[in-house]
């Protein structure tokens, strides 16, 4: 074979690999921008979120980290200091309904058990809270809560009624019929992140606010793996 006939079998050669670069290339962008039209065609994951003063601190973290994905837009962030959960019932059957809220996060109970609320009162008030919205949203994440090795100073009580509120909580949202609804084990969480928390041990740090954003982003994409 002479020198000629080689080079341009190698020249040959090379422009079929430069082919099919090209071409595995091109496959590649089309892919690429497939995925990129579907998530802009999808429609808009409509979250809410609704919780008392560790919610309010986390608000700016929290809404940025799910504003931040390309699936989700905050539409209602409802988190007020002190608040128990009665007092968000009426506020969060009306905005599910109002601002057509597809996940609901739900952080609500520190304080119903810091002011030492009846566990049978408080599981009548978790019933009513998940069936005035159930029938409105897709899916939903409520947090249990954590105890504190701090606060018994400030409150003696807490720390006995939020196990209590925990048990309530499994009691409700396990039932069949609740099935759009799952805990989120803020607690475990809460023991895994211990420097979170300012010197009472149940309000957080920057960092630890921080952090619960990053939870809340967690949360919304459990809803969108179970109801995807």
């Amino acid at each position: 074979m002479t020198k000629n006939k080689i080079k341009r079998i190698n020249i040959r050669k090379m422009g079929l690999v430069t082919l099919f670069v090209m071409v595995l290339v091109v496959a590649i962008l089309s892919l690429v921008n497939k995925n990129r039209q579907a998530l802009a065609e999808a429609p808009e994951i409509r979250v809410g979120l609704v919780g008392d003063s560790l919610s309010n601190q986390a608000r700016t973290s929290a809404t940025s980290k799910l504003n931040g994905s390309p699936r989700y837009t905050v539409v209602y962030y409802n988190a007020q200091n002190g608040f128990r959960i009665d007092q968000q019932m009426a506020a969060a059957k009306t905005a599910v309904q109002t601002e057509q809220i597809d996940y609901l996060i739900i952080e609500l109970g520190t304080n119903d058990a810091a002011q030492a609320k009846d566990p049978v009162v408080m599981q009548q008030d978790i019933t009513q809270f998940v069936a005035n919205v159930k029938p409105y949203v897709r899916c939903a994440r409520w947090y249990n809560i954590k105890t504190s090795i701090n606060i018994p100073r400030i409150n003696p009580n807490y720390n006995r009624y939020a196990p209590a509120f925990n048990r309530r909580l499994t009691n409700v949202i396990s039932l069949p019929e609740n099935s759009l609804f799952k805990i989120t084990d803020y607690a475990t969480w809460a023991i895994n992140h211990q420097d979170a928390y300012l010197g009472d041990d149940i309000h957080f740090t920057k960092s630890g606010a921080n952090a619960f954003g990053n939870l809340a982003l967690r949360s919304a994409n459990s809803c969108y793996n179970q109801v995807r």
